[in-house]
């Protein structure tokens, strides 16, 4: 079997757009599904995410209180989220390993964070 890595870019909200989401990885049943922009405050339930037999993995390397990168992965599939490699905090991503491979979900935010310019964001 193939498996799909499936990203979902400038999504707009994770809340609006769930029922779609659970559609989509009900229908194409990704190995991964990267979304960016989710919006997730991090006080959030995720539980209320959830989606069955995935794991939601949030970002959380922008101190902004929410995650603007989300992946989900298929439970049991091998896949090791690597949250131990991410570096900066000006970026938000989400490593990951499976048979060999690293892939990574990345968001660069276009706003600045407060008291930043383009030179400081990074």
């Amino acid at each position: 079997m193939t498996e799909k890595i499936l990203f979902w870019n400038c999504c707009g909200g994770l809340t609006s757009k769930i029922d779609t989401i659970r559609q989509i990885i009900n229908k194409f049943q990704p190995l991964l599904m990267f979304i960016s922009e989710s919006e997730i405050l991090q006080s959030h339930d995720t539980n209320w995410f959830g989606i069955q037999n995935y794991e939601l993995t949030l970002s959380h390397t922008i101190k902004l209180g929410k995650s603007r990168i989300v992946c989900y992965n298929r439970c049991n599939s091998g896949v090791k989220i690597r949250l131990d490699l991410i570096k900066k905090d000006c970026v938000e991503v989400i490593p990951v390993d499976f048979d060999g491979i690293r892939i990574v979900g990345v968001y660069r935010p276009f706003k600045l964070i407060a008291n930043q310019t383009n030179e400081t964001a990074c």
